[in-house]
């Protein structure tokens, strides 16, 4: 029988609380028609949210042993990782709005699922979405001064300590003298 450690599920029970509260805030908030954020690295952004609160659902459902939780830590760190490259590549997109193509900005108001498919090859989705992703506008949110970039970032970030720390968590042995 694997040792389970009560530690594991706070921790991926933290994650899950998280990552499904900035879920639930993008659906109530950031998903209505007064916002327009519908450029497309903000729904890839969106979609990896989703798969992180996928991610700390399985494994504090599934709770295995010590070794079982250091690889759903290790996967979703990767996972969260993509998460801060596409954070920190948004933000820098949006600190450069002098280079922002006229022609392509219409392509930015398409639903994301359209705009995947006009292209057939993986390679052609990916240039495309980087492409338009950096000729979109910045977002600006209706109450907070803070933009969705950067709630995303202050969120992967979060998540990375907290996958880090699963992932490094050393085990105390049990015992009379130790």
């Amino acid at each position: 029988m694997a040792n389970k450690n009560p530690v594991y599920r706070r921790l991926n029970a933290l994650g899950f609380l998280c990552s499904l509260s900035a879920l639930i805030y993008i659906v109530l908030s950031l998903q209505t028609g007064s916002t327009d954020l519908i450029s497309p690295l903000s729904s890839l952004i969106r979609l990896i949210i989703l798969i992180c609160t996928g991610l700390f659902f399985i494994a504090l459902i599934h709770n295995p042993g010590v070794s079982g939780q250091r690889f759903y830590s290790f996967i979703n760190l990767l996972v969260v990782c993509s998460g801060l490259g596409a954070a920190v590549y948004h933000l820098w997109v949006q600190s450069q709005p002098e280079q922002i193509d006229g022609s392509l900005q219409n392509m930015c108001q398409l639903p994301f699922e359209q705009l995947m498919a006009t292209q057939q090859s993986i390679v052609g989705k990916l240039e495309l979405l980087f492409s338009l992703s950096s000729n979109c506008t910045a977002e600006a949110l209706p109450a907070i001064p803070v933009g969705f970039a950067e709630q995303s970032l202050f969120l992967f970030l979060m998540l990375f300590l907290l996958c880090w720390k699963m992932l490094l968590k050393k085990e105390r042995p049990e015992g009379l003298f130790l």
